[in-house]
């Protein structure tokens, strides 16, 4: 069985209910995301984080969005296209690999992707080959425990999970915090 996010349920990733909980800009601007960096977006869907991540950059910055689903990859197009974000957002389409530049990244995001791949710990060891010294990773997740809302509690990744991986691949600095009752970051440095 696929842990795969349904591009069906495309409509739920900006529902007002989850902006409500998880602003994009204030929740971008609170994890550091400033003007001139290089944003990694993986899993970007169809840009909730994107968008605000190009206006936060500036035209001095870059985004790379990067997602496997070649429809959350349109809608995200389309959504450029539409709001007059600075042209500054690169789309990739990734598979088995991540086609962004090695070592250009200065923050990398992973918004309710880690729960969604067969190896975390293969993810975060290709994620370090785009960072650069220094450069900041945030990794946002639903906490393991049941709810009615997000994935099914077996395909959900523990905070403490994802914090012995990130040490295991020479992250430092390693830190969480609660977004709500539902919902946990951890953010590291590489």
């Amino acid at each position: 069985m696929s842990k795969t996010f349904n591009p069906e349920n495309l409509h739920r990733l900006d529902s007002p209910d989850r902006l409500k909980v998880l602003p994009p800009a204030e929740t971008l601007k609170k994890l550091g995301l400033k003007a001139g960096m290089v944003f990694t977006d993986i899993g970007c869907g169809t840009g909730t984080f994107t968008l605000p991540a190009s206006t936060l950059v500036g035209n001095r910055g870059t985004v790379y969005a990067a997602d496997i689903e070649p429809l959350m990859l349109q809608t995200l197009s389309e959504r450029i296209s539409s709001s007059g974000c600075p042209s500054n957002i690169h789309i990739i389409h990734s598979g088995q690999t991540l086609p962004v530049p090695k070592e250009s990244s200065d923050f990398i995001l992973l918004s309710f992707v880690l729960h969604e791949t067969a190896d975390p710990e293969k993810l975060i060891d290709d994620i370090t080959g785009l960072m650069k010294k220094d450069s900041k990773l945030a990794i946002i997740e639903w906490k393991k425990v049941k709810r009615d809302q997000g994935p099914p509690l077996n395909h959900r990744i523990s905070s403490s999970e994802v914090k012995k991986i990130l040490a295991q691949a020479g992250f430092r600095e390693i830190s969480e915090e609660e977004i709500s009752d539902q919902i946990y970051t951890v953010t590291a440095l590489f």
